[in-house]
């Protein structure tokens, strides 16, 4: 089979379901490549926890002719770095199977925030960023083209560098270079002992106490739960932050995952549980999966709950929440990582 001719967002080239979607799921599409936990129509024999994954292996398949006959383009309905990824595998597959692993490990470190290797995860950051005319010259440069759509514009100038970026993210390290040196700043202080670890495999938690507030990436890379819990020492109190691990927002069929929920139901439960009046859990970020402990007492102020009253408390709530969506009623599977 021809491979699709480039990528669009004008549905005017995109009747008669003549396009290959990934990493999402339009009903129309002549063939879906994602990883999504709603209406993901991937193909069995191409799913992966990954849409680079399943692009990658539609690519690498016997059955590759099979499907997306027809397709004439690649589409997605957003910008990240694992959907990128995807659509250049998609409209490059004979090439893009000679790269996998490079792949694989920058959309890992992209969607999943996962230190997989130093190099995957500057090029995940600048993935994050490449699309930022403020920053980034490849965006200015995309959105100079009147041509085309700002979106397809974006594609085409990000597509256009690879795969060489994945192999040498130092061509934009001014996009990487702030963001990565503080993760690693973050990742030491484990190493020397100013940031610890408990695991708590029984509620697939990992508690992490610091004097300082850590990056997620930093917190992802250091733990094993799929839940992790910072304790910050502050103001002779404690910052509290739960998170979920990140890929638990996606079908995940390569291990066993723990149960989820949205920050805003987590929060709910969180606060009919706590035992400390004036204290209150809220979610924190965009993406609907932290959650962080506030306290007011008239004003402002910092958490007294201590960490020896609050782990149980949330292994209490998690514990609920793993009866109340395992399908048999019970504990879900112990959650593993490699």
């Amino acid at each position: 089979m021809k491979p699709p001719a480039g990528f669009t967002t004008d549905w005017r080239r995109m009747v008669r379901g003549s396009y290959i979607a990934v990493d999402c799921d339009p009903s129309t599409a002549a063939l879906t490549l994602s990883h999504h936990l709603d209406g993901n129509g991937t193909p069995e024999p191409f799913r992966h926890d990954l849409a680079s994954g399943a692009a990658l292996n539609w690519a690498a398949s016997e059955l590759r002719d099979q499907y997306g006959r027809g397709a004439k383009h690649v589409y997605n309905n957003h910008f990240d770095v694992d959907g990128f990824l995807a659509a250049w595998v998609a409209l490059n597959p004979d090439e893009a199977v000679h790269h996998r692993e490079a792949i694989l490990a920058a959309a890992a470190s992209g969607d999943f925030a996962e230190w997989t290797n130093e190099r995957a995860v500057q090029f995940a950051i600048l993935g994050e960023w490449i699309d930022d005319p403020k920053y980034s010259a490849v965006a200015r440069r995309a959105l100079d083209l009147k041509e085309r759509s700002s979106d397809e514009a974006m594609y085409d100038a990000v597509l256009a560098e690879l795969p060489g970026l994945l192999y040498h993210p130092e061509k934009m390290e001014e996009l990487w270079r702030p963001l990565y040196e503080d993760i690693r700043r973050h990742v030491h202080l484990f190493e020397t002992g100013e940031a610890r670890v408990r695991e708590r495999p029984e509620a697939h938690l990992s508690v992490v106490e610091s004097s300082r507030a850590l990056r997620p990436r930093a917190v992802i890379a250091k733990t094993k739960g799929d839940r992790m819990l910072q304790i910050v020492s502050a103001g002779g109190g404690y910052l509290y932050f739960f998170r979920f691990r990140p890929y638990l927002g996606y079908r995940i069929i390569s291990r066993p995952v723990t149960a989820t929920a949205s920050a805003t139901a987590l929060a709910r439960r969180l606060n009919r549980a706590w035992p400390t009046e004036g204290e209150r859990w809220v979610t924190r970020g965009w993406w609907d999966q932290e959650v962080m402990l506030t306290a007011r007492n008239g004003k402002k102020t910092v958490p007294r709950t201590p960490p020896e009253v609050a782990i149980p408390t949330f292994e209490e709530v998690l514990s609920r929440l793993d009866d109340t969506t395992s399908p048999d009623g019970g504990r879900p599977p112990m959650a593993t990582q490699s």
